[in-house]
This record gives C-alpha cells, structure tokens and sequence, in this order.
C-alpha cells in the first residue's frame, strides 16, 4: 500500500493484502475491456436486431460468445475477491488489538473516526 501502513503488518498479512489489492486492479482492468467491447461492438448492433449478432444458422458470433465467456468469469472473480474480501477484514479485525495505531474503519492511522 503506498501510505505505509501495510510495513505494520507481519509479513503473510502484507503478503494477502498485496495479493488482494493486485487482484483487485486485474479485476478492475478486466471490467475496463468489458466496457469498452459493449461500447465498441454491442451499442452499436444493438440498434440493427438480433441478426447482427449470430450467424446464419442462428449461432452467437464468436466475438460475442466470448465477451459473454468473460462476464461469467468477471462475475465469479467478484464473488471470489468479495469473499477474501470480507476474509481480509475478519483477520485485521483480530489483528486490531495488537496494533494499537489502527482501528479499522477509521479515516486514519491515528484511530480517530474525524
């Protein structure tokens, strides 16, 4: 974390929040791609039907299949880091008595809430 506060912290919970934190930029660089193939390729098919996003035969196109791959994949990486998430704030919660310079939810480091 670039203020600091993660050096407090005993080396395997830096290591977890790391870990957290890149996953999170990853997760939010995937969302990113996401966004811009619904601006780039669906919009703009939208308004021409179904048609112009299956083939003949009435399969989806590979492009689309793909993004739609991807957004399942989006979906369970959220639940997943939503889930270390919440495994995260468990831990540095019964972490918190023994860092007496922290008190989680705060705007600080100095415990104040203000």
């Amino acid at each position: 974390m670039a203020s600091g506060v993660a050096s407090h912290f005993d080396p395997d919970t830096q290591l977890q929040l790391g870990y957290f934190y890149s996953e999170f930029t990853g997760i939010h660089d995937n969302y990113v791609r996401r966004v811009e193939f619904t601006e780039q390729e669906i919009l703009p098919r939208a308004a021409l039907g179904v048609d112009a996003f299956y083939d003949p035969a009435g399969k989806l196109l590979p492009q689309f299949q793909v993004h739609m791959n991807l957004l399942s994949q989006f979906s369970a990486d959220l639940r997943r880091l939503t889930g270390r998430a919440k495994g995260l704030r468990l831990e540095l919660d019964a972490h918190a008595g023994n860092w007496a310079w922290v008190k989680l939810g705060s705007n600080s480091t100095t415990g104040s809430n203000g």
